[in-house]
This record gives C-alpha cells, structure tokens and sequence, in this order.
C-alpha cells in the first residue's frame, strides 16, 4: 500500500438501534426507543449498502455471510442525548466544562445584556422575545438545560441578526449548544403560537412551528472546550487537509480546516463524493442532518427516504474507495420518531470498512470515541486516549502520509 491513508466519517444524526441499558433510571421516558425499527416498520426500506456493511446486524439481526464490513454498536460516553456532545466525543476531547442549566434560571441576567446591547426585550414564560421577531428559550428537543434556541421570523429579520444574537447568547452560556433558527415562512403570531412550557422548560415547539418543512436556516453554536488531541485538531496539526460537511461544519471547532455547512442531505452528500473523487481531504467528517429533523418531526416516512438517500451515497462511496481508504458509518444519538420529538438514549451503529480489511464483529463499545481513536490510528495519528481503535496493528496502512 504505498497511497497517503485517508479517512471518511459519516455520521447519520439521530439513527439509534436501541435503547441504552441506562435508560430505565437516566431517561425513563425513552424506554423502548429504537429509531432504525421504527423507521424500518413505516414502510418497505431496502438499505442493501448499509446492511452490506452490518446495520442489520449491529441492530441486532445477527451476522450473515454478505457482511463485508466490520460492525458493532457504540454506548454514549455522555449524559443525555445530544448532537454536539456526541459530536466531540466522537472525535475525542474534554467534556467536563459544559454544564446544564435551565433557561430560567439566568433569564434575568441574559435579559439584561441584550437590553444593554440595543435589543427590546418581552418575557414570554421563562423565555424572551427579542426586537418582537426572535424567541430565546430553552430548547424543547433536547434534556432541560442542555441547549438553547434562538428563533427568528426571517421575513422580519435578516439572518445575520438572529445569528448576532445567537453568537451573544453563546457569550453568556455555558450549556452544550445554542442553536440559531431562521423560518423562511413564519412571522410573530405564528413564532409565539408555538411558544410552550414543558417539564420546566419555556422555548419554541419548532415541530409544531413546521420551520423544518416550510424552508429553514440552521447554524449551531457549540460552547468552547478543550479540545486537545481530536481527532480533525490532530489532523489538522500535522499538516492533514480536512474537511467538515453539514453539521459537522458547525459542531466541531478548531482552525486550519475547510467548512461546508449545509443541511440538505443531497448537498451533504454530493459534497461527500465530491471529496472523496477529488482526492484532496486526507479526512473528511460529514453529518446527515435531516435524519435528524425528520426525528424531531416525528415522520418516520421521511427518515426512511433519507435513510434510502444515505444507501445510495454508501454505495458510491464503496465503489470509490482505494486500499488506503477507510469509512466509518456512525451516529450520536437517536431520535425516535414515536417518542415525540425530543433525542432518544440510544447506542448507535459503528460501520467500518476498508479494501482488504477482512469484516466481522467488533461487539459492544463503550465510548463513541472508539471512531476517532480508529480512525486516527489509521492515519498514523496519536490516538486519544479516551478511545480504543477496533481495527488491529497488522491491518492499518504503510507507509503513513
């Protein structure tokens, strides 16, 4: 193998296999939550690719002798159910200086800085309406504390407004992520109809507002960590060129990497297959959001075509692939379509294949840090130690890039 390794990590948000073993005492209310099963119930979907891979059997339908790829299921390492935690700790770093805090409980003080910044401010329950066309709140998709929305009417405000205003509020808090929110079809009576109070929370009920079907922009906002020896950071530092598709693009942070940020699967797709032709990303980290919308939407029919999307893109990706090249298909969490529109704990799928690397099982992982510890060793990279690589020594590419 003499070709410069290269990685790909394609994450479809939201697709979980099961609830975690912790679920009964740490989120009773997923009980039962399995999102690839129901999305598999609402209607014939033939995924020949990804099953090719193990997805069948990591969820549980055991091993058959198509199975070319190596295929397990990964625990969360972290509390709840999140994007952005799942996120980085796929990559690897230090979690430990994101805490949870409701809303309500620093209203007062966020309130004060944007009427100190210019903006008008009206309580709207535990929430605030902001220049009476942006909604900051709790977000109700997500454990109480653990995000926060900034939502806006873009036929009142422009975009970069909601995002100046969701950059401020990521100033002030230090919860996991703060997620901007611009309708392209909403305005106010429409944005405080779906206002709710809910399990102490106080934000927008954004299913029921429909901003996901009616046209949307989206950016996240994670909180700053220490992100120390992840896995795109190591690259990066080493003289690697790296690319972050979709939501990955807005997730995870550091300098000297190229952005592509979008939501539409086709587009993070094309994008995806485009890197991988052009040759020119030595890593290449990609996340299929609507996977994830389609959850919060509580339309397992959706997920299904986009699940079908994704198959089709596998299949590519497989035909393109070189000796030297490695995929993992992964997740970072569930999103059970039939338990309302809020994350569900899951363990998610872990899909690795390689030219030449034979498949088989590589069982239950405890972290989903495992994927960057592989796929760091894989490129010759330190790995995190917060992980453990599935693929053995003998396997991994030489001569490293």
């Amino acid at each position: 193998m003499t070709e410069a390794p290269s990685g790909v990590v394609l994450v479809i948000d939201g697709l979980g296999i099961g609830a975690m073993p912790d679920v009964p005492h740490s989120r009773p209310q997923d009980t039962g939550a399995d999102t690839l099963a129901r999305v598999r119930a609402a209607g014939s979907l033939l995924l020949p690719a990804l099953d090719g891979l193990g997805l069948a059997a990591a969820a549980g339908g055991g091993a058959t002798p198509e199975i070319v790829g190596r295929w397990g299921r990964a625990s969360l390492g972290y509390e709840g159910a999140d994007s952005y935690m799942g996120h980085l700790e796929l990559m690897g770093g230090d979690l430990s200086g994101i805490r949870v805090e409701p809303f309500g409980v620093a209203r007062a003080r966020y309130a004060a800085a944007f009427r100190a910044a210019g903006h008008s401010v009206r309580d709207v329950g535990t929430a605030l309406l902001l220049d009476e066309a942006v909604l900051v709140g709790d977000s109700l998709e997500a454990d109480l504390g653990l995000n926060y929305n900034v939502t806006g009417c873009l036929p009142l405000v422009p975009w970069t407004t909601i995002i100046g205003l969701a950059e401020q509020l990521r100033g002030l808090a230090p919860v996991s992520r703060i997620i901007a929110v611009g309708g392209t079809a909403i305005g106010r009576d429409e944005l405080l109809a779906s206002v709710h109070e809910r399990d102490g929370a106080s934000g927008v009920d954004t299913r029921e507002l429909g901003v996901y079907r009616t046209g949307v922009e989206i950016r996240h906002l994670g909180a700053p960590i220490d992100a120390a020896g992840q896995l795109h950071l190591a690259a990066a530092a080493r003289g690697r060129s790296v690319l972050l598709v979709g939501k990955a693009a807005d997730l995870l942070p550091g300098d000297g990497m190229d952005r592509l940020p979008a939501v539409d699967t086709g587009e993070v797709l094309a994008a995806t297959l485009d890197a991988v032709g052009d040759r020119t990303h030595d890593l290449v980290v990609a996340n299929v959001q609507q996977t994830d919308l389609a959850g919060h939407q509580a339309d397992a029919a959706w997920f299904a075509r986009l699940l079908g999307q994704v198959d089709e893109a596998v299949s590519t990706l497989l035909e393109r692939q070189r000796p030297s090249d490695l995929l993992v298909v992964t997740s970072d969490h569930g999103n059970d379509p039939g338990h309302g529109s809020r994350h569900t704990r899951e363990r998610v799928p872990v899909l690795a294949h390689a030219p030449g690397v034979g498949g088989g099982p590589i069982g239950d992982r405890s972290t989903l840090a495992d994927v960057g510890a592989t796929v760091a060793a894989w490129l010759g990279l330190p790995e995190d130690p917060a992980g453990r690589t599935f693929i053995e020594p003998s396997a991994l590419p030489r001569p490293w890039g």
